[in-house]
């Protein structure tokens, strides 16, 4: 079992299938003015269009470890039994156009909704995060087909701001291009 506000990490193994193993990793990480401590959770899930069903079962496996990871405890004395704040961020591999979003189905019922949504500021936000090292962005115009995200649970956090990170120059994505993946920058409050 984890120290907690000693910087613990671990990681948990999402399943071996698509030529190797999944993993997501995570740390709890604590401020050091106010001693509060937030769980930040990197997920990476399988990818394909036809691998909806083996990321419900990862994001499953992932909600079930975390559980056991981040059992409820007690805030202050007297204070309410609570587990510690979570924010899961990576390439879940899903979106709103990939039907069936298997991820955001089991991230719904575990309260936590992605930051895009929830942001009262959006830049970029018809480039998708999946870049394939080309440097023509793609776009959509319906809901940005974000392959990578921040989910928070709303009425816990505050989401100011969500961004694209490409840098994008006259139109492209200029060479070299440094990752498969553009940054998805995300300002957020955690209560």
């Amino acid at each position: 079992s984890p120290t907690w506000g000693n910087g613990a990490t671990g990681y948990v193994l999402l399943g071996f299938h698509d030529r190797g193993c999944r993993y997501a990793v995570w740390a709890d990480l604590g401020d050091r003015t106010d001693g509060k401590h937030v769980i930040f959770v990197d997920v990476h899930t399988v990818a394909g269009a036809s691998k909806a069903a083996q990321r419900e079962v990862e994001m499953q496996t992932l909600f079930s470890a975390m559980a056991a990871i981040n059992p409820p405890r007690t805030a202050s004395a007297g204070g309410a039994t609570t587990p510690l704040p979570v924010v899961y961020a990576g390439d879940f591999n899903s979106h709103k156009n990939r039907a069936p979003d298997t991820v955001a189905t089991v991230m719904h019922a575990n309260g936590f909704y992605d930051s895009f949504d929830l942001a009262t500021a959006l830049k970029n936000q018809h480039i998708n995060s999946y870049n394939g090292f080309d440097t023509t962005p793609r776009i959509s115009y319906t809901w940005g087909d974000h392959f990578d995200h921040v989910w928070v649970v709303p009425g816990t956090s505050r989401v100011a701001k969500w961004r694209n990170g490409a840098l994008i120059v006259d139109g492209r994505l200029p060479i070299p291009i440094p990752s498969d993946h553009s940054p998805v920058v995300v300002d957020l409050q955690l209560n």
